[in-house]
């Protein structure tokens, strides 16, 4: 599975292009794509795009993993907040 932005999706132009203008087409498509369900998804931020994460010692300065271990660059944790640009 993908996640898509549907919204962004302009079927209409894509197909009316690409298939010599079969509008009936691609508004049935179109309408396929808007009445998918959504999914219930939640952006994740990677340990090494957290605030917290400490690069120098590839290691995050708040993580609390129950095993002891440390985390690494491609873990997440429910504390992790986007390092501002």
């Amino acid at each position: 599975m993908r996640p898509i932005d549907a919204d962004a999706l302009d079927v209409l132009t894509i197909i009316g292009e690409r298939m010599d203008g079969k509008v009936e087409f691609a508004k049935a498509v179109n309408e396929m794509i808007q009445n998918a369900p959504t999914i219930d998804a939640v952006e994740v931020v990677r340990c090494e795009d957290c605030k917290n994460w400490w690069e120098s010692a590839q290691m995050c300065t708040i993580a609390e993993l129950p095993t002891g271990s440390s985390c690494c660059a491609e873990d997440y944790c429910s504390k992790a907040e986007r390092k501002e640009e």
